[in-house]
């Protein structure tokens, strides 16, 4: 649980894909933990078709981790 000392702009959010609890700073984007970690085009395509909300920045991180080479994978095999 979060205490009450975080800034009333942000918001304390659960992450659809795992439901951890985060504080959600989209109003001060720069100081946002989801600003940390570096998506591809892949992986940010594939969250915006999956979830309308914000993710966690644990989540975030997996899904490039696992999103980009599948997709890398996806186009050898038609290239070949």
């Amino acid at each position: 649980m979060f205490s009450k000392n975080f800034d009333s702009k942000h918001e304390a959010k659960h992450c659809p894909r795992c439901q951890r609890q985060f504080i959600c700073k989209a109003n001060r984007i720069h100081r946002c933990d989801c600003s940390n970690v570096r998506l591809s085009p892949e992986t940010s395509e594939h969250i915006w078709q999956l979830y309308d909300e914000c993710l966690c920045q644990i989540c975030l991180s997996e899904l490039e981790t696992i999103v980009t080479p599948l997709k890398s994978h996806q186009l050898w095999q038609s290239l070949g």
